[in-house]
Order: structure tokens, then sequence, then C-alpha cells
């Protein structure tokens, strides 16, 4: 039977190490111990078992090469054909489709979730994801017309969709492997790179899911430097918000602290000349007004929103002594409007 280019997709083949499959037999996590600030405990939440020795955390400076490399990766990547990048995204669909029973074993033994949840929430969604992709990606990256205007008839306006460069993510525990593919998939398409940070709770995983990212890239000709997995704790994080223009997408599990870490990284980038940002002390003692009143989502909606809508230039001779605070109460000078 004569197999069309276009109908080719490689496959890849990634197994686990005996050493991954094994664990390490009659050690199991004691609940409570605290996590050593350079090495990273890999155990299962649901029985408590070692998977494996502790995994070296990355610090600021193996973040900072990290995304250099991607960055190097990217700019080759940039210039790809959709059809190369529809080509590794059939590659990982069929990875998928074919080791799905080892993707669920594994995420399900770093986040402790039942099988059937790893095939609804990591295989299911991730496959679909590849089928929009090659069906719809290519469609809405492409230009699009605008209209000039009676005045500028003369005029044509399109919309042009170029790869911005190299992306962050920071990703939590709870699915590990849809949580790293699925920003991937977006961003390799669109012809970005991405360095993602895995959460330190699940960071086992990802040594499986890497291999079979690289191999993924090697055999479709783009770079195996064009996704960057990270590991470590806030010291990682925070180098990689701060290297990279990153918008924060809060979830309602989010943390708080978690919440104004990540913002005041990303305020390096988004403050206009026009208006230097709200005091610090101001900000924090508005967020903490609305955790003792126990609304911890509103706390973290003003610490996004006061970039939208509080950062004024009338806000900026206000001082913590103009707010106050009670159980049931909140003033502020009525030039705030607020």
């Amino acid at each position: 039977m004569c197999i069309r280019d276009s109908e080719w997709v490689p496959k890849i083949e990634v197994e686990q190490t005996k050493e991954e499959k094994a664990g390490v037999p009659g050690k199991r996590w004691k609940p409570g111990t605290p996590f050593p600030k350079d090495m990273i405990p890999c155990y299962d939440p649901g029985t408590l078992d070692m998977l494996g020795p502790d995994m070296p955390a990355d610090n600021a400076e193996h973040v900072r090469i990290k995304i250099e490399r991607a960055r190097i990766a990217q700019k080759k990547w940039a210039k790809s054909s959709f059809k190369q990048r529809r080509l590794l995204i059939k590659t990982i669909n069929r990875f998928v489709l074919e080791n799905q029973d080892t993707i669920c074993k594994v995420s399900a033994r770093d986040s402790g979730k039942p099988l059937v949840d790893a095939a609804f929430g990591e295989v299911i969604v991730t496959l679909e994801k590849c089928k929009w992709l090659l069906k719809e990606g290519e469609k809405w990256l492409r230009p699009e017309k605008r209209s000039s205007g009676l005045m500028m008839f003369y005029k044509n306006a399109r919309v042009e969709y170029h790869p911005v460069g190299v992306m962050g993510a920071i990703v939590p525990w709870n699915y590990p492997f849809h949580n790293v593919f699925n920003p991937l998939l977006a961003n390799v398409f669109a012809g970005n790179a991405l360095v993602v940070k895995v959460s330190e709770y699940a960071s086992w995983s990802s040594l499986y899911y890497g291999r079979a990212i690289k191999e993924c890239l090697r055999a479709c000709g783009a770079p195996e430097d064009l996704v960057q997995i990270v590991h470590g704790y806030g010291e990682a994080g925070n180098a990689l918000s701060a290297s990279i223009v990153m918008y924060p997408q809060l979830r309602g599990r989010g943390k708080l602290p978690d919440s104004w870490f990540l913002l005041n990284a990303w305020h390096r980038y988004e403050i206009p000349m026009r208006a230097p940002p709200m005091p610090v002390e101001v900000l924090l003692a508005l967020a903490w007004y609305f955790i003792r009143m126990g609304h911890f989502g509103g706390a973290v909606l003003l610490l996004i929103g006061f970039d939208c809508f509080l950062r004024t230039g009338e806000m900026l001779s206000l001082i913590i002594s103009d707010i106050a605070v009670s159980y049931t109460h909140l003033t502020l000078p009525t030039i705030c409007s607020v």
C-alpha cells in the first residue's frame, strides 16, 4: 500500500526506566516532613510509597539557562511551516494514543488519583486539544482582513499573528500530564517555545513526560530545546516569572501569597510610565481587609484588578493612615471612589 508523506506520522517509543517502575521498595514518605531546600521528594500521595530518589531543585541560574536554550530554539522554530507544526501535533497525538496506559499509571502514581480520573482528565482532554489544533489551528492563525473605513478606502488593513517568543507556564500538581501538554500544544503550534515549571508536588512524572516530549520534537525535526521543564520551589518560579513577560491566570484555588508573588514580578513589565504603582502597604492593607472578612477570592481579585482600575494618579497620595478597617467596614478617602 502506498502511503503519502502527509499521512506518515513518526512512532515514538519511550519507556519508563527500571528504577522509575520499581520506585524505592520499603521506603515511605512521612506526612509533615519538611521538604529540603535543594531537593524535591518524590512520593505517591495515595500510598505514600517513595517513587524514586529526591530530584534536584532548579535555582534561578538553572532557570535562566533553560530560558536561554528555549529562546535560541524558538528563533528557528518561528520559521517553521504549519505543515511541520501539524506533524508535531500528530506525532504527540499518536504517542498519547499508543501509550495512554503508561501515561495514566504515571499520572496516577504522581498525583494519587484513580486511573479512570487520569483517563478522563489527562488523556481524553489532551487528545481533544490535538484534534482541535489540527482542524482549526491554522485557520485562526491566518491573517485576517479588516475594514479600513470610508476615509481610508484606498488602504488595505489586516491582522497578522506572529510567534511571540518564549512563553512561561507555572502549573499545579493535580493533572501532571495535561497541565504540561495543554500549554505545550498551543504554544508550539503558534511557533513559540515553552518553559514550564511543574509543581514540586508532582515532579516525578515529568521525567517520563519530558523524555517523550524531546523524542517527539526530535522525530519531527524541531529543536529539542523548544520545550524546557523546570523543577523547583519559589526561587525557580520567581526566576521564571521575572524573566518572561507572564500574564497571570490565577484560578480560584490559588494561594494569595503565590498570587502576590507572581504579580510583583508581572508588574515589573506592566507598569505604565504615566502612573507608578500604588504603595505596597496600601495594597496589602486593602487585601488584608478582605482576608479578615473571609473573602479570600476578593483579595486575589483586588491584587489583579488594582492594575486595571485602582492604580491611578489619585492613589499616589494615599497613605496607610487614610484607611480605616474594621470587621464590617472599609473606609477610604472619597477621592478614591472605591
